[in-house]
């Protein structure tokens, strides 16, 4: 930590040398702590963490330094920056799952070597942007790559158990009652969630729920599909027909997020394989999503505040739930999960309770808060809005939630969020 805080201040101060000095000892050191460390359960969860966080930190000081407004060095910067944070978020999910499922571990494999490489190529040749830009395409190819691989062993470690008989087939009044029992127990209060994505959700499969082609895995797949079309139709700052668009499909995105989880809790059909897609494709649909606001924004008024703003909540956003993890894997019982606590009440009464939420920038809510902002393209009101509520709420669940887990030990995996 103290070679990563030096080579940001070097970074920073433009003691390029004296940057790449500190990142040569910090990668020295972690080699000793790697060979020296003694072993325990979270020893390389929480090695690999702590070094992935200083990397992420230089990252965002390089995205911070384009002061000219250079958007391809803020984008690089970031883009390095959550790709890290991705791969670590995927990591110690995938790890929960294997420990949940009680399926031999899988080692925890360190990054970084390659990326620090980078970085002291980079410094090394003078700073040269595509340089940078290579880096953050590789990055990103990586973390993509490392989570599909994730993803494809959970698959096949899942394919032989034993699936519970599905539920008998309701109909009507019964049908709804139990939609709104999956409602209740997602336990899950966010204002948008509430408001508006829960209720078309359970509208939606009311009529659909028995449909055989309709899977949630398959949902999942159609709601990533609506979250990349719309970060590529937001890329489009003047045409009024793909900001319609773009705003639809985040509509539809948001129904979809939790239209798919609905489905499994009434069909008693969950799996490790979805719950693991569903976790890690929100961290790659919420990079899409800043990244190309930031682009959107950076169009309307080109200023470095602009690109850099939504990018960072972007980052910020996976790093907070990042470091979630990071500290259930450090204490939790892995082997304990499903939801727990009270249900979530339903009806009016319920809603008109939780308005206030809307200030708390929780999951659902992003949704509104990036549709409002390419609706009305004040982007100079929204941009520092969405970044303060972002980083507000994600140091309060860090202290609040991180503290409660290292303290008790028995946080359950429902209640560490993203």
């Amino acid at each position: 930590m103290a070679a990563s805080s030096a080579a940001m201040v070097s970074v920073a101060l433009h003691h390029d040398q004296l940057a790449m000095i500190a990142i040569v000892a910090g990668l020295l050191a972690r080699q000793v702590v790697c060979t020296t460390t003694v072993p325990w359960r979270a020893s390389a969860a929480l090695i690999s963490g702590f070094d992935a966080f200083g990397l992420v930190a230089l990252a965002l000081v390089l995205a911070c330094d384009a002061r000219s407004g250079d958007v391809s060095q803020i984008a690089s910067g970031c883009g390095i920056a959550f790709s890290l944070c991705a791969r670590e978020y995927a990591t110690l999910v995938e790890r929960h799952i294997h420990a949940a499922a009680h399926w031999p571990p899988r080692p925890h494999r360190r990054s970084g070597l390659v990326v620090h490489a980078g970085l002291l190529s980079y410094l090394l040749l003078g700073r040269p942007q595509p340089v940078l830009a290579m880096l953050a395409v590789g990055c990103l190819l990586w973390a993509a790559c490392i989570s599909v691989a994730a993803a494809w062993t959970i698959a096949r470690r899942e394919r032989d158990r034993v699936i519970p008989e599905s539920r008998q087939r309701l109909h009507g009044a019964r049908r709804w009652r139990r939609l709104g029992d999956g409602v209740s127990a997602a336990n899950d209060p966010a204002f948008w969630g509430q408001i508006v994505a829960r209720p078309l959700a359970r509208l939606t499969l009311q009529a659909l729920a028995e449909q055989p082609w309709l899977t949630p895995n398959r949902i999942t797949a159609v709601s990533v599909a609506c979250c990349f079309g719309a970060a590529i139709a937001m890329l489009v700052p003047d045409s009024t027909a793909l900001t319609i668009l773009t705003l639809a499909l985040l509509g539809i995105r948001s129904v979809l997020d939790s239209l798919d989880g609905q489905l499994a809790r009434y069909r008693a059909c969950g799996s490790h394989f979805g719950s693991y897609v569903d976790k890690v494709t929100d961290v790659f649909c919420w990079g899409a999503l800043y990244g190309a606001l930031g682009l959107r924004a950076h169009a309307a008024d080109p200023t470095t505040t602009m690109a850099l703003l939504p990018m960072f909540s972007g980052v910020w956003l996976v790093l907070s739930g990042t470091a979630l993890w990071l500290a259930r894997a450090v204490s939790a019982d892995p082997h304990r999960s499903g939801p727990t606590g009270s249900r979530s009440p339903l009806g009016f009464a319920a809603w008109a309770r939780n308005l206030w939420r809307v200030v708390l920038f929780e999951e659902p809510d992003f949704y509104l808060w990036i549709g409002l902002a390419l609706a009305t393209s004040r982007y100079d009101v929204f941009v520092p809005l969405i970044a303060c509520g972002h980083v507000a709420r994600g140091l309060l669940l860090a202290i609040s939630r991180a503290g409660s887990v290292f303290s008790t030990g028995n946080q359950s995996p429902q209640e560490i969020s993203t």
